[in-house]
């Protein structure tokens, strides 16, 4: 709750639609703790993305604006606490957008374009593919999630470099068959839905509502 906390602090009024999610997120989790709804066996670890996938299935592990590049380095079990049988449960990663609207550009335009978008994506990959490895050798049934299409929010935030949409959406795609071919390689489930998603679901500009877990589903309950 105290996460929540600080968010509404940040949030501007575009935001209140995730906000909503987020609150009933909160609430479905109560419920599942108290016995009124079942124990989920899916687990959406993520930044503020995950909680587009809030369902009464499913149980969101939110890690704040965290970026794919940096997950090895943070302490990602001591989020999993809540997951009681590792055999039973499946976790989801859901990472990058963070890093394709706004750090590879960044670190792109920051090397005066002497590092390629391509390798800088790959870099990204890397690191997070090596985060979702070290999760599953504890143990943890683990799955990557392809990472969302690319909305039309300007640069708010004032970034020195914020790309346009059209490049956003190509790292995007290049991040996604990436991420797709490097699940491949190392034996990682990875669960594409990225061509499912349609700006008509969307709840902001970046978001999408929570609708979409049932495109999620399909490839957890066929």
């Amino acid at each position: 709750m105290t996460k929540l906390l600080i968010h509404f602090r940040k949030f501007r009024l575009e935001n209140i639609g995730l906000l909503s999610l987020m609150f009933k997120s909160k609430i479905i989790y109560i419920f599942q703790e108290i016995g009124i709804l079942r124990q989920p066996k899916i687990f959406i670890l993520g930044d503020s993305h995950a909680f587009s996938f809030t369902h009464q299935k499913s149980r969101i592990i939110y890690m704040g604006p965290r970026t794919a590049h940096q997950l090895f380095n943070k302490n990602v079990e001591t989020h999993l606490k809540t997951i009681k049988d590792k055999k039973e449960a499946i976790i989801i990663f859901i990472f990058g957008e963070i890093d394709c609207r706004i750090h590879i550009f960044s670190k792109y335009m920051d090397s005066k374009k002497k590092l390629s978008l391509n390798f800088l994506v790959s870099q990204t990959v890397f690191s997070y593919v090596k985060a979702i490895i070290k999760i599953r050798a504890i143990g943890y049934n683990v799955a990557a999630l392809s990472i969302v299409p690319s909305g039309n929010q300007p640069n708010i935030y004032g970034y020195k470099y914020y790309a346009t949409e059209k490049t956003r959406q190509k790292i995007t795609k290049i991040f996604n068959q990436k991420l797709q071919e490097a699940c491949a390689f190392h034996k990682i489930r990875f669960i594409n839905i990225f061509n499912q998603l349609t700006d008509d679901q969307r709840i902001d500009r970046i978001h999408f509502k929570s609708s979409v877990f049932k495109y999620l589903a399909s490839h957890i309950f066929p």
